[in-house]
């Protein structure tokens, strides 16, 4: 027998440019940070300048245990993801950062994919 993740077994929908970019108005991509490789983050930063990448505080990488040392933060806590277009859809979508892939990986407030109230 097939075995799933726990993330694709505790999911409520499966991710979809109808329901993250029309339904849910990719709340995601904005007032967050997604963590990237330090190649990821050299990436971003040549796609787009205003890419804000940077490195993580001690108390950071302390805080947020799950990801490795030596990895960076893309912030977006103040405003969109710059490649967040006017229709909700990523303007480098074949080419985002593994953190944008895979989210959520777990519960999250206000997301139709997981949310919090499925935990």
């Amino acid at each position: 027998m097939p075995t799933a993740t726990v993330s694709a077994l505790s999911r409520v929908r499966e991710p979809s440019l109808e329901t993250c970019a029309v339904e849910c108005g990719a709340r995601c991509c904005r007032g967050h940070v997604a963590y990237l490789t330090p190649e990821e983050g050299d990436r971003m930063r040549r796609l787009d300048p205003r890419v804000w990448v940077r490195d993580m505080a001690p108390q950071e990488v302390l805080r947020y245990a799950g990801n490795p040392r030596g990895h960076v933060l893309m912030d977006f806590r103040s405003g969109p993801c710059v490649f967040l277009q006017a229709d909700k859809t990523c303007r480098i979508y074949a080419d985002r950062p593994n953190a944008c892939r895979v989210f959520p990986t777990a519960p999250h407030p206000n997301c139709l994919v997981w949310p919090i109230e499925s935990a």
